[in-house]
């Protein structure tokens, strides 16, 4: 509909970081970037794999790192927040 409408703006986002290891998602970052997402905001909470097991946060910090890379390149901003 952002694009049907040719509608301009300019917003954040939240994601999970587990998104990335999605195809589907990965595809729609060109997408996201055209109609105006500048920043995508995930709850990486650490780096340290024990850690994100102890916590129970159910990713892996491999996936942390592909969504940093799937963004990279881009004029969305990854936002991370840590513990």
């Amino acid at each position: 509909m952002v694009k049907e409408e040719d509608l301009k703006f300019s917003a954040r986002t939240w994601s999970r970081v587990s998104y990335f290891k999605q195809k589907k998602f990965v595809a729609m970052i060109p997408d996201l970037e055209e109609i105006g997402i500048r920043s995508i905001a995930m709850g990486a909470e650490s780096g340290s794999q024990k850690m994100l097991d102890y916590m129970a946060k159910d990713i892996k910090v491999e996936e942390i790192t592909l969504a940093a890379k799937a963004l990279a390149g881009t004029k969305i901003l990854a936002r991370f927040s840590f513990m």
